[in-house]
């Protein structure tokens, strides 16, 4: 009937009798739970506890841009038990964010008012910033074209609405795992030996601007992390992150790295001094960059030069 509506009514048995031993739970072993085991307290601890502990043990940002408040919540739900998440209704918000901090991955929709999720790919790509972050795209348009569109500016993966809730974690999983193989790739190798590396991807390039600025400035003592963030034009906080990203190194480690990395190569040219060698490589205090050194090395500056001319 029009404008009817339907009522259940649900009944409870109240008290115990009619339940198993094994289906009670004293009130008195709930508390000897919470007191021995309070990390799996899911009764007592309070919600705002727990968010924290939770947050407390997440690594990775995710970042997820979709104007749909019920599909941007559903996407938000199904990742925060595991990762910090970070929602907006909009690319450009999502964009003026990532001017001072950048997520780990992001998911966006495509279809969104003002730029959409294909042109928020595109402008994440080409920035040095930022052209690392995984990008998944989601949409509710399945044609071969627009998959092309999408994975061609560069997005890692590609999901068609309505998405299966599983797919969607284990592409994030992959993702940051890729991402992990990548930073012991350049962490093991770009940093340690940036010549021997053939470069072609951005991230490639990025760091070989990276390096070629330190290296230029070597020589000089005073050149620090605020000097590296001026040449590079990115914030601190953009800059920490993607180098950590990338490499696994903070900024500052990564300075000093390639300080004393270029101090092994000269070295190997003889003729050389420690002293020399140290301030060559922006070290005004000798005995600190011989301990630096050794720490490095495993050997201190002359150990070092020996074992080269025993090599030789």
């Amino acid at each position: 009937l029009p404008n009817s509506t339907t009522s259940f009514i649900i009944s409870l048995r109240t008290g115990k009798q009619h339940l198993d031993e094994s289906e009670i739970v004293l009130e008195s072993n709930l508390l000897n739970l919470a007191n021995n085991n309070s990390t799996n307290n899911l009764i007592l601890t309070n919600n705002d506890d727990l968010t924290a502990n939770q947050t407390n043990a997440k690594k990775h940002t995710i970042l997820v841009a979709e104007d749909n408040d019920e599909v941007r919540k559903l996407v938000a739900d199904l990742l925060v038990e595991k990762y910090k998440v970070i929602q907006f209704s909009n690319a450009e918000d999502a964009l003026k964010f990532m001017d001072t901090e950048i997520p780990d991955l992001i998911v966006s929709d495509i279809m969104m008012p003002g730029m959409d999720g294909l042109d928020f790919c595109k402008n994440v790509k080409l920035k040095d910033a930022s052209s690392h972050i995984p990008f998944i795209l989601l949409t509710a348009r399945a044609s071969l074209d627009h998959q092309i569109d999408g994975l061609s500016i560069g997005a890692d993966a590609y999901l068609s609405k309505p998405f299966n809730p599983q797919i969607l974690e284990l592409n994030i999983k992959n993702l940051l795992q890729a991402q992990a193989i990548m930073r012991q790739k350049f962490g093991h190798q770009f940093v340690l030996q940036p010549s021997a590396i053939n470069i072609v991807s951005p991230e490639e390039k990025f760091l070989n601007k990276l390096m070629n600025i330190i290296e230029r400035k070597i020589e000089d003592s005073t050149f620090d992390v605020n000097e590296l963030v001026s040449e590079i034009g990115m914030s601190r906080t953009v800059l920490y992150k993607k180098v950590q990203s990338l490499t696994g190194y903070a900024v500052a480690d990564l300075i000093k790295q390639i300080r004393l990395k270029k101090a092994a190569e000269l070295f190997k040219q003889n003729g050389y001094s420690v002293a020399e060698v140290a301030y060559m490589v922006g070290f005004n205090d000798r005995k600190h960059f011989s301990k630096e050194f050794k720490k490095y090395f495993q050997l201190s500056p002359s150990e070092y030069i020996q074992k080269l001319s025993l090599e030789n």
